[in-house]
């Protein structure tokens, strides 16, 4: 092959390695920052328009299923008792214990 890099030549070639990955990082991150200022401002031409401003009016005020209703729990039938009490055996039962020499 061909000959060693020396210390140095590693080192900024990582250092190189990094600063491109990081100049990466940072073109996504405005882009995404740019689309996302899109996305608010037509979000905030739809709250503006009536109609969609009263729907979503409309859907805040109504209460989703489930929304303060209190879940009704099943009574635990024989079989699930029953599981309970030998998880419960196995956990209370102290292991074996074996003397080492």
């Amino acid at each position: 092959g061909g000959r060693r890099k020396t210390k140095k030549e590693v080192m900024e070639e990582l250092m190189a390695k990094s600063k491109y990955y990081k100049s990466l990082r940072r073109q996504e991150k405005e882009a995404d920052e740019a689309k996302l200022g899109e996305l608010d401002a037509s979000f905030r031409s739809l709250q503006q328009d009536a109609a969609f401003g009263q729907g979503l009016r409309r859907l805040a005020r109504e209460k989703l299923p489930g929304d303060g209703e209190k879940q009704v729990k099943e009574k635990p039938d024989d079989y699930d008792k029953m599981t309970k009490e030998l998880a419960f055996e196995i956990r209370s039962r102290p292991s074996e214990r074996t003397k080492t020499p």
